[in-house]
């Protein structure tokens, strides 16, 4: 388990364990609230991923045209073979449903 499964655990858990107080206080169940929460934090680690990979699509690019600039054929050769074969592998081994 890594630290941000478990900072997304833990805050479920603390957003619960408030709806439990709340429920206790008013004796009317509130899980309505309780996943409004979920799909909230589910949201916002979505558009957190959604900018990690386009923050590493911009760290490719930038790359590429820093080699493109200095007109080093080698250099572009080693990069483009090196990110083929590392991207292959990783596309090659996820499951769509």
């Amino acid at each position: 388990m890594d630290l941000s499964t478990s900072v997304k655990e833990l805050r479920l858990k603390e957003i619960t364990n408030i709806t439990y107080k709340i429920c206790r206080t008013l004796d009317v169940p509130l899980i309505v609230e309780v996943d409004m929460s979920k799909k909230i934090i589910s949201k916002k680690i979505a558009e957190n991923q959604q900018l990690v990979v386009n923050e590493l699509m911009e760290r490719t690019q930038n790359i590429y045209w820093k080699i493109e600039e200095k007109g080093d054929d080698e250099q572009m050769g080693i990069f483009l073979e090196e990110l083929k074969s590392r991207l292959d592998s990783i596309l090659n081994n996820v499951k769509l449903k």
